[in-house]
């Protein structure tokens, strides 16, 4: 059977990319379904080109594949060589201060999905009540040893249960609140077509910010700053990647230790 339609199925496709395989094909094929800069599907056809039979072409499955294997491989190993680390940070948290050792909040995930993040306490029990929404490096409600914590993000370790879990990735998008994402276009909750990640290009410009805002107090000086954020992470998801990831877990590694300098 003649072979001259094929559907792109499953993974992250640019435009350019379905452009590529045509002319590799070097067929007169027309363009159809074809829409914006990236799709994604992995159950239903992405896009397709039609000029008779049918075929499947599995553009940007390999690199999805290559990115979740990255993920689970690195989280894995991870919480396994980190243990003595999880239990003593455990064991500070515990007697710096009365209360849990884990911190947990909904947050939106990949397709708008809620998951709860993990993450260590480092601000006192019953915090919210006790202030408004923002916080940063001198708000009194952070610990003594939650300012370390912080500073280093050692906090954000437990993110690894929530790669291993599959509901963020170990770079991607910022987790937001749900509050947060109900403030988005429809075309800036693209970010949501990733699952978001423990480090990413918003987190890395970023590092150091140390705030947390609710909705009343989202003014319209955070709303720019949380769309310059969602730009960056919208530049992310247009190159997703296991090794765009490599070189962004390198450069967040590098501004942690060296926060002076610019990464390379």
């Amino acid at each position: 059977m003649l072979i001259n339609s094929w559907v792109i199925v499953c993974g992250y496709v640019h435009t350019k990319e379905v452009k590529v395989a045509a002319e590799w094909l070097r067929r007169p094929l027309k363009r159809q379904g074809v829409q914006g800069e990236l799709h994604r599907s992995c159950s239903t056809p992405l896009s397709s080109y039609r000029q008779g039979g049918l075929g499947l072409l599995y553009l940007g499955r390999m690199r999805n594949l290559l990115k979740q294997t990255l993920d689970f491989t690195a989280s894995f190993f991870g919480i396994v060589l980190l243990m003595p680390v999880f239990a003593v940070l455990s064991l500070l948290i515990t007697l710096d201060s009365p209360g849990g050792v884990l911190f947990r909040q909904w947050r939106v995930g990949q397709g708008g999905r809620l998951f709860r993040v993990y993450k260590f306490r480092t601000m006192v029990t019953g915090a919210r009540f006790l202030g408004g929404g923002i916080t940063s490096a001198s708000d009194p409600r952070i610990t003594a040893l939650g300012q370390r914590l912080r500073r280093w993000k050692l906090d954000e370790l437990p993110n690894l249960l929530n790669v291993l879990l599959g509901e963020m990735s170990l770079v991607g998008p910022r987790p937001e609140l749900p509050e947060f994402i109900a403030l988005l276009t429809e075309e800036e909750r693209g970010i949501l077509r990733v699952r978001p990640g423990m480090t990413g290009l918003a987190q890395l410009s970023y590092i150091h910010e140390d705030e947390s805002l609710t909705v009343s107090e989202a003014t319209a000086d955070y709303r720019e700053q949380l769309l310059r954020k969602v730009r960056l992470d919208l530049q992310y998801v247009e190159r997703a990647g296991a090794g765009y990831d490599i070189v962004i877990i390198l450069r967040t590694l590098f501004r942690l230790f060296f926060p002076e300098k610019e990464a390379p």
